[in-house]
């Protein structure tokens, strides 16, 4: 936050610069949309949806259109997380081991 202070107002001026959404059978394809425009619409820099069930990511980096990543490849932080690297193949054994 800027000066290290959460705003006061009801709804921030402040957005993040990740965001990240795990599809399930929680929620219907047209929430998942309209989180995606809000996100777009805040110019947030980099967006994961995470889908178990496919087992892909699709990833917006500064882009409306997404880059599709599957199981075998690698998701990385880009410039938002330097250093940041999460092999799919693990992420999503660990998540079907954990029930999630």
């Amino acid at each position: 936050f800027p000066d290290r202070k959460a705003p006061r107002q009801s709804v921030w001026t402040v957005f993040p610069m990740i965001a990240c959404e795990i599809y399930s059978p929680a929620n219907t394809y047209d929430e998942m949309q309209r989180k995606l425009k809000d996100y777009l619409a805040a110019k947030i820099p980099l967006i994961w949806y995470f889908d178990p069930e496919l087992k892909t990511v699709e990833v917006y980096a500064d882009s409306a259109t997404p880059t599709i990543l599957h199981e075998s490849d690698v998701i990385d932080g880009g410039a938002i997380l330097p250093g940041f690297m999460i092999n799919l193949k693990e992420f999503f054994a660990a998540a079907q081991d954990t029930g999630n």
